[in-house]
């Protein structure tokens, strides 16, 4: 990557923290968790969704930010939401274990059309899906 890349997060409390090990260095904003398998609620994120957007809207509004990255997250669909309606560019990497088909989230960036550029990283997978493109093993 350029050295003239700025990077920006949105992550949660329990994600990496920018500069730590292999994350590049860059300004993190959290928002909070959605709900999970084993903590289901509605509530939690119906609020993860519109505060993960807000920010999202924040973040497009005070920085310069090009286009979006993201592997296989539930934030995804926020944050791309925000960045197409923006005008920018978006890009989803399915997550490696996705083998037969997509994750809820994959699924949804995929039929919303979402993604500039939708990743899966098995050629049985990208089959299924045909307007993704096969990436590398990441």
């Amino acid at each position: 990557m350029a050295d003239d890349i700025d990077f920006i997060y949105i992550k949660t409390e329990f994600g990496g923290v920018p500069g730590e090990g292999n994350i590049p260095v860059g300004k993190g904003y959290v928002v909070p968790s959605f709900s999970t398998k084993t903590r289901k609620s509605l509530r939690r994120s119906v609020h993860a969704f519109l505060q993960t957007y807000a920010t999202t809207r924040y973040l497009l509004r005070t920085h310069s930010i090009e286009f979006f990255v993201t592997v296989g997250c539930s934030h995804a669909v926020p944050m791309f939401l925000a960045g197409r309606l923006a005008g920018r560019n978006t890009v989803y990497i399915e997550s490696i274990t996705r083998v037969d088909q997509l994750s809820t989230t994959g699924k949804i960036i995929y039929y919303f059309r979402l993604a500039t550029i939708f990743i899966v990283q098995w050629a049985d997978l990208q089959k299924a899906y045909p307007s993704s493109q096969v990436g590398s093993i990441l």
